[in-house]
């Protein structure tokens, strides 16, 4: 390539005719560059938009010049949940659930007061015998076999509820347990409200009968050990205040119960009590089976205040 300095372009011509005449000098690999780089160039000049050409930026799908024609999109809140650990059922919780609990405190109070109140009076002085009723004094040994004979009433309701819940939950076994419930309860209902529930406990030995009635009264009769009759009439003045009324027939004991309930497990009861009398010292109510007859002397009438707390 040779450059001569002439006047006006004359130059830029030698240039451009001196470098085509040497186009030969070159390899093949710079000739195809050139050839790549003219191609680009090109491409580029022809496709551009004119120049002032006032085409919109947002040529692309998905894009927009202009935010205000953009569609408004709500996102849900997303409220964040706190950790939680799983709570896994106790031992003691698979045993003895809330049904369990409270037939074990129903007959507990049958056997041993109704009140709080009425089961510390009740509790023996381990250095006095005491009497269950008039004539029939009984030693602490006599009471620990009473406790013994309810503890292993809650050993026998708490095999028979087990078991009645494998065989209820088993498919060769279910029609068994269907079979035994049909048979332990009946329950007839009229329209206008009126009915009665009977239950046959096999492991307590009592037969128990709920009234049912419209007006929320909580009437209840109990037969226990074929001489035992228990009669209880229920009936929730408010929701923190209750009445209930008991009499049993072994005793001829009545006991009119007035129940102010406090807070979730606490409650305060005020009992009026009257059943066979007291020589001395405490004694629980109920008479023995030889001597049930023996309750027609003196009487006592008891006046008892408590305050029952349960966690």
């Amino acid at each position: 390539m040779r450059s001569e300095l002439l006047p006006g372009n004359q130059n830029c011509t030698k240039i451009v005719v001196g470098a085509v005449r040497n186009w030969p000098a070159l390899n093949g690999s710079a000739r195809t560059m050139i050839k790549l780089l003219v191609a680009l160039i090109g491409i580029s000049i022809f496709t551009a938009p004119a120049f002032g050409d006032p085409s919109p930026l947002g040529e692309h799908r998905g894009y927009t010049d202009d935010v205000a024609n953009e569609p408004r999109t709500d996102f849900p809140s997303f409220v964040a949940i706190p950790y939680q650990e799983e709570q896994s059922e106790t031992l003691h919780e698979r045993i003895f659930d809330d049904r369990l609990t409270k037939e074990f405190q129903i007959r507990y109070e049958e056997e041993f007061g109704r009140t709080a109140a009425e089961q510390f009076y009740n509790v023996p002085n381990p250095f006095t015998e005491f009497e269950y009723t008039p004539g029939t004094v009984v030693t602490v040994e006599e009471d620990s076999r009473r406790q013994r004979e309810y503890g292993n009433f809650v050993i026998r309701r708490l095999t028979e509820y087990h078991l009645d819940r494998y065989f209820k939950n088993s498919e060769d076994l279910k029609p068994v347990y269907e079979l035994k419930e049909k048979a332990s309860n009946v329950q007839l209902k009229t329209k206008q409200g009126f009915g009665v529930k009977l239950r046959y406990s096999l492991s307590g030995s009592s037969f128990r009968a709920q009234i049912l009635n419209p007006y929320k009264v909580d009437a209840r009769v109990v037969l226990r050990d074929s001489d035992r009759l228990i009669l209880s009439l229920g009936y929730p003045v408010s929701p923190i205040y209750r009445v209930d009324s008991f009499y049993e027939s072994r005793d001829q004991q009545v006991s009119l119960i007035g129940t102010k309930q406090w807070a979730p497990g606490l409650s305060t009861n005020i009992q009026l009590t009257e059943r066979p009398a007291v020589l001395g010292g405490s004694r629980l109510i109920t008479s023995t089976t030889e001597d049930s007859a023996n309750t027609t002397g003196e009487r006592e009438q008891l006046f008892l205040l408590g305050f029952t707390l349960v966690n």
